[in-house]
């Protein structure tokens, strides 16, 4: 389970399956995300930070609240778009 408390743009506080509770902005690192959890800190982060040294900005390292987080508003846009086959 997933608990989302929107801040404001692009960030906001995860909580997935009652663990801690982290400040995600999805802004940062050219839009892949910064997390506050220590699997951010110690296995995404520094790979981020070396490719932007390096000017490479496609780089994808996520923890698992950033992804979470992208695969319920991903859901939640697609229970309000309009269908396709409805000419919306």
């Amino acid at each position: 389970m997933i608990n989302i408390e929107p801040l404001e743009e692009a960030r906001y506080h995860v909580q997935v399956d009652g663990g801690g509770k982290y400040l995600v902005d999805l802004a940062a690192y050219n839009h892949n995300g910064f997390c506050g959890c220590r699997d951010f800190e110690v296995r995404h982060q520094p790979l981020l930070e070396q490719a932007e040294e390096n000017g490479i900005l496609d780089v994808t390292s996520r923890c698992k609240h950033i992804r979470r987080l992208l695969f319920k508003l991903a859901d939640k846009s697609n229970l309000v778009a309009p269908s396709p086959l409805q000419g919306g």
